[in-house]
C-alpha cells in the first residue's frame, strides 16, 4: 500500500515538471517584461517611405473616377434622352428605297447642265424655220452617238428618241443605234432600246427584241420581254412568256412593278403560277389586285386556292376580299350575260366552290359587318344554292347581328336561283 502511494506520489511530480517546462518555452519575451512596464509600440507605428504620398494618390483617384461616374451617367442620359427623339429605324427595305431616291437625286443635281445642253440642241433640230440651222443639230447629234464618252453617247440617244415624229433622215443614224446596243456600258444600250423603233421597221425592231432578250441587265429584257409580248407572232408570244415569267420571279421589286403596271390589262395566258407566288407579296398587293380584276385572263383555281390557304395561315379578310371583292370579279351568276362585265375578270369553273366557302367563312368569322355584307353580296352572284342551309343557321343565330336585312335578302336570291334551276 505504502509503495502504491509512493509510485502515484513519483507519477505527478514528473508531470508537473514536463507542464512547467511547456509553460517556460511559450512565453514571450514581453511576457518577461517586470509587470506594469511601459509598451514600446514604436517600431509597429512606423511606415514605409512614401506612404502617405500613395494614400493621398489614391484618394485623388477615388475622387477622378466618382467624378467620371458622374459624367458618363449625365451622357447616358443625354443619350437616352437623343434616342427618344430618332425616327424609329428603317427596314432594310426602305433603307435600300430611300439610298436610290438619294442617289437619283444626286444624279439628277449633276446631269442638270447636261441637260440645258440637250434641250439647246433638241431645240435646234425640232425647229422648222431655218434648215441650216437644223442640219447643223443633227451634225451636232451624230458626233454625239460616235463619241466614246457613254455621257455623251446617252445624250444623243436621248435626244433621237424625242425625234421619232419629225421627218429627217433617220436612215443616217440607224448603223449607230445598232452598233451602241452591244456597247458594253449597260447605260449606253438602255438609252439606246429607246431609239429602235425610230430608225429600225417593226419586223427587225422585234428582231433586236429577241436578241436583248439575253442581254445581262434585267431592264433591258424587260423592255424586249414586253416588246415581244405586243406581238401577234405566237413565237413571240411565247418568248415573252418565259422571259417575263423569269423576270417577275426575280428579287427587284421596280422591275416588277414595273412589269405588272404594264400588263395589268392584258395578262399573258400560262402565268397562273407567277401570280400565286406574288399573292405573297404584301408591296405588289394593289398592283396584283389591279391585274386580278382587270388583267382579263380567267382567275383559276390555283390562284384562289393560294388565298384560301392565305386566310387559313392569318392574312386579315380585309386583303382576302380586297382580292376577291364581289364588285371587281366577274362571278358569273348562271344564267347572265358573260358579256355584262367586259371589263373584268371572269372567275373560272372549277374556283368557284373555293370563293364560295371564302365568302362562308367571312359571313361566320368576320368582324366587320361590311365585310359580311360584301361576302354575302358574292354568294348571291355566285348563285349556290347549297348555302342557304348554313345562311339559315346564321340568321337563326346571334352572328346574324348588324346583317340581318342581307342575310334574309340574300337567301330569297338564292331559293329563288334554285328554283329557277329546277
Amino acid at each position: 500500500m505504502k509503495r502504491a502511494a509512493l509510485s502515484a506520489l513519483w507519477a505527478v511530480s514528473v508531470f508537473g515538471a514536463l507542464a512547467a517546462g511547456a509553460l517556460v518555452v511559450r512565453r514571450t519575451p514581453s511576457d518577461s517584461a517586470p509587470a506594469g512596464a511601459p509598451h514600446d509600440t514604436k517600431k509597429e507605428r512606423e511606415e514605409p517611405e512614401g506612404t502617405s504620398d500613395l494614400q493621398a494618390k489614391l484618394g485623388e483617384l477615388r475622387e477622378a473616377v466618382r467624378a467620371n461616374e458622374m459624367e458618363i451617367g449625365v451622357l447616358r442620359e443625354e443619350l437616352d434622352t437623343i434616342k427618344s427623339q430618332l425616327p424609329p429605324p428603317l427596314s432594310p427595305e426602305l433603307e435600300k428605297e430611300l439610298k436610290k431616291r438619294l442617289e437619283e437625286r444626286e444624279r439628277a443635281e449633276a446631269e442638270k447642265p447636261e441637260s440645258e445642253k440637250r434641250k439647246i440642241l433638241q431645240k435646234k433640230i425640232l425647229q422648222r424655220k431655218d434648215k441650216g440651222l437644223r442640219e447643223d443639230g443633227l451634225t451636232e447629234l451624230a458626233a454625239l452617238l460616235q463619241s466614246t464618252d457613254p455621257a455623251d453617247q446617252q445624250m444623243g440617244f436621248a435626244i433621237l428618241d424625242r425625234l421619232g415624229s419629225i421627218d429627217f433622215d433617220k436612215e443616217r443614224f440607224r448603223p449607230y443605234v445598232l452598233a451602241a446596243l452591244s456597247n458594253a456600258d449597260t447605260s449606253v444600250r438602255k438609252a439606246t432600246v429607246d431609239c429602235v423603233y425610230v430608225v429600225c421597221s417593226h419586223e427587225e425592231g422585234l428582231e433586236i427584241a429577241v436578241r436583248m432578250l439575253k442581254d445581262t441587265d434585267p431592264e433591258i429584257r424587260m423592255w424586249a420581254a414586253l416588246d415581244l409580248n405586243d406581238s401577234s407572232a405566237p413565237e413571240h408570244k411565247e418568248l415573252a412568256v418565259r422571259a417575263l415569267r423569269s423576270l417577275i420571279l426575280e428579287d427587284d421589286l421596280s422591275i416588277k412593278q414595273h412589269i405588272l403596271a404594264r400588263l395589268q390589262y392584258r395578262l399573258p395566258e400560262g402565268m397562273d403560277d407567277v401570280v400565286v407566288k406574288l399573292l405573297d407579296e404584301k408591296r405588289l398587293e394593289y398592283v396584283v389586285g389591279h391585274l386580278l380584276h382587270y388583267g382579263r385572263s380567267p382567275i383559276s383555281a390555283p390562284i384562289v386556292e393560294r388565298l384560301s390557304e392565305m386566310y387559313e395561315e392569318g392574312a386579315s379578310d380585309e386583303r382576302i376580299l380586297r382580292y376577291l371583292n364581289p364588285d371587281c370579279i366577274d362571278l358569273g351568276e348562271p344564267g347572265e350575260d358573260p358579256r355584262r362585265r367586259r371589263d373584268q375578270s371572269r372567275l373560272a369553273e372549277e374556283a368557284k366552290p373555293i370563293v364560295r366557302n371564302i365568302y362562308l367563312r367571312v359571313v361566320r368569322e368576320s368582324l366587320s359587318n361590311g365585310r359580311r355584307g360584301q361576302a354575302l353580296k358574292g354568294l348571291r352572284e355566285l348563285g349556290d344554292p347549297w348555302v342557304i342551309h348554313e345562311l339559315q343557321e346564321i340568321a337563326n343565330s346571334p352572328d346574324a347581328e348588324g346583317i340581318e336585312d342581307e342575310l334574309a335578302k340574300t337567301i330569297e336570291h338564292l331559293q329563288q336561283q334554285s328554283s329557277q334551276q329546277r
